[in-house]
This record gives structure tokens, C-alpha cells and sequence, in this order.
């Protein structure tokens, strides 16, 4: 990391790749077999959950640590991290599980 570079320039860099990788899978999904679709968003899931994992522990955790915000904002990013692991958990869920949305229609 160069000396100007901050922990949160690295991981907001993030944020526009795998919105990216998000909006590929959307528009490709409706041309995928359901076996090509779940490989596909188990593969954006897993960026996701990386990224995720490196801010709880690199940003979350030292600003909640640090005392210099109140605790909403850092309760409503983990609360979005929360959201979207609902959301790929629904998506990735077994075909005949109750409320599963259909990725491909959707």
C-alpha cells in the first residue's frame, strides 16, 4: 500500500468491480442453465463475502473499536453486509425452497 493510500481507498475500490461482476451475472442470467447460473453466482458470492469479511475486520471493527462514530452508522453497513448475504442465501437455496426467488426471472 502506497503511503498515501488508505485502508478504505483499497477496500471503496472494491465496490466498483464487483458491483460489475453483480451486473454481468443479471444480465447474463437469463441465457444460463440453472447449474451455469449457480456456478456463476456461488462465484460472485464468494468476492462478495471476501470483501465483506476484509471490511468487518479492517473497517468496521477498528471504527466501532475507535469511539469516533456512534454506533448507527457501523450497525447500518453491517446491516447491508446482513441484506446481502440474505439475498444470495435465498438465491442460492435449494430450487423447492419455500420463498426462493427465481434468479433467472427476476
Amino acid at each position: 500500500m502506497s503511503a498515501g493510500m488508505h485502508v478504505t481507498d483499497l477496500l471503496l475500490g472494491e465496490h466498483g468491480p464487483l458491483r460489475h461482476l453483480v451486473r454481468t451475472l443479471e444480465l447474463a442470467a437469463p441465457r444460463m442453465g440453472d447449474d451455469e447460473l449457480r456456478a456463476a453466482t456461488l462465484e460472485v458470492a464468494d468476492a462478495i463475502e471476501s470483501h465483506a469479511h476484509l471490511e468487518d475486520e479492517l473497517l468496521f471493527d477498528p471504527l466501532a473499536a475507535s469511539g469516533r462514530l456512534p454506533p448507527g452508522p457501523v450497525e447500518a453497513m453491517r446491516a447491508e453486509h446482513r441484506q446481502i448475504e440474505s439475498h444470495l442465501g435465498q438465491i442460492l437455496a435449494p430450487a423447492n425452497t419455500p420463498g426462493r426467488p427465481d434468479p433467472q426471472r427476476t
